[in-house]
């Protein structure tokens, strides 16, 4: 059965090579704070359909490579604190939906298909709960349908980062046709509201998504907010009735400078600018 994610969703965009030297300071730090989401950014498909984490790849030939396991250990690790939702984004570059729009073209979405089996095993290795599309370049509708149904047969949600208003009537139109191909499929919508989306308004996209049932889980970036700041723009937006489903920090990498805030005070912030309350489960271009 698809889940969704907490029904106040405090997430965070992790970052991170998975054989890095910093990976396993990066997990533990989140394992320690209070996010209910982990989106574990960026997965990059090829066009044989292998997938990386940023430089490091972690899926080929239907299996996890063995390098990625002490990866997929800490991931595993973040459900013994408060995250219980787990989503691989997808994206952030210019050609992984291209590559998986001509892997769909030429192999359909079942098992034939080897992203097909790569996604399978880190589904499988990785619990995971949904799979984001961060897409910033190809926005084609057929193939991201395709991919949400394969998530679907898989058991995962899909959620969706977008950005860019001139894409936002592409973004509520997929939303309604994932549903309509597999009702409840479509479980998050985190908008960045920060770089190329500093200007959105998270009142605004929810209405535009209210026929979804989406509300928007807003997004802000490390490099240009702190805690403090994170905390009073949430509580802004919350105080003008604009109907958060929560909010997100974008990228746990960043939070790792000695002296600097942690990820557990960016959990923090974003739990009090909405209210105080994370709920319970419910039933971007760039190397970081």
């Amino acid at each position: 059965m698809i889940q969704s994610p907490a029904a106040t969703n405090i997430a965070l965009y992790t970052g991170g090579d998975p054989t890095s030297s910093n990976i396993n300071t990066l997990f533990t730090a989140i394992q320690a704070a209070s996010y209910t989401t982990a989106v574990l950014w960026a997965a990059h498909i090829d066009p044989a359909g292998n997938v990386t984490m940023n430089d490091d790849l972690v899926a080929t030939n239907g299996g996890v490579v063995a390098a990625a396991q002490p990866w997929v250990q800490l991931v595993n690790n973040l459900r013994s604190g408060t995250v219980n939702y787990v989503e691989l984004s997808i994206g952030g570059d210019s050609s992984s939906f291209h590559n998986i729009k001509n892997l769909i073209e030429q192999y359909g979405t079942g098992p034939a298909n080897p992203f097909y089996g790569n996604l399978q095993a880190l589904q499988s290795a990785l619990n995971l709960d949904a799979v984001d599309y961060d897409d910033e370049s190809e926005y084609d509708m057929n193939s991201s349908l395709a991919l949400a149904s394969m998530c679907a047969g898989l058991g995962m949600g899909v959620s969706i980062c977008p950005y860019d208003t001139a894409y936002q009537t592409y973004w509520v139109n997929l939303v309604t046709k994932i549903n309509a191909a597999n009702p409840g499929a479509a479980v998050a919508a985190y908008l960045q509201c920060y770089s190329g989306g500093s200007g959105n308004d998270p009142k605004q996209w929810d209405q535009a998504f209210a026929k979804t049932g989406l509300k928007m889980t807003a997004g802000l970036w490390v490099s240009s907010s702190t805690p403090a700041q994170v905390q009073s723009q949430l509580a802004a937006w919350v105080s003008n009735s604009t109907p958060l489903a929560g909010g997100f920090m974008f990228v746990g990498t960043q939070m790792l400078n000695a002296g600097g805030p942690t990820p557990a005070d960016y959990s923090t912030a974003i739990s009090d600018g909405l209210g105080g309350s994370t709920g319970q489960r419910r039933g971007h271009r760039a190397k970081a």
